[in-house]
């Protein structure tokens, strides 16, 4: 197993993967696997596919912050997401395949062609004076 040193990600930091940072803030996915994510998606996911994911990514974390069912939705889909990031990254003995077919048969592929045409939408502003609950 890998274990991930808190000088690659930083024990609490925003991160431009919105849906699971927002997750992880408020305690439905665990650090680690949170951690794993964030630098899975930093060497294998490209400015345009994450353009395209803030597109519509952004507005469902500010639904999720102000109607708390969004974030319960996305909590089971975003656990196999991260779960399989994990086994890719070395955390976990076992993949999850739910989770791979997610990322590489949808999310990748949908979010690099709305990146096409995307502007860039800004994720930094969604955790102003937001604390992780865990």
């Amino acid at each position: 197993m890998k274990i991930l040193k808190t000088q690659e990600v930083p024990v609490w930091e925003p991160s431009q993967k919105v849906i699971c940072t927002e997750l992880c803030r408020i305690g439905s996915v665990d650090m680690e696997l949170w951690r794993a994510d964030v630098l899975y998606s930093k060497e294998n996911f490209s400015e345009r596919t994450l353009r395209g994911y803030h597109f519509w990514g952004v507005p469902y974390v500010r639904l999720m912050q102000r109607y708390p069912v969004f974030a319960k939705i996305a909590q089971i889909p975003v656990t196999w997401f991260v779960e399989d990031i994990a086994y890719q990254m070395g955390m976990r003995a076992t993949g999850n395949r739910k989770g791979w077919i997610l990322r590489e048969i949808f999310f990748k592929p949908l979010c690099s062609v709305i990146g096409l045409l995307a502007k860039e939408n800004s994720w930094k502003t969604l955790w102003n004076g937001k604390s992780v609950s865990h």
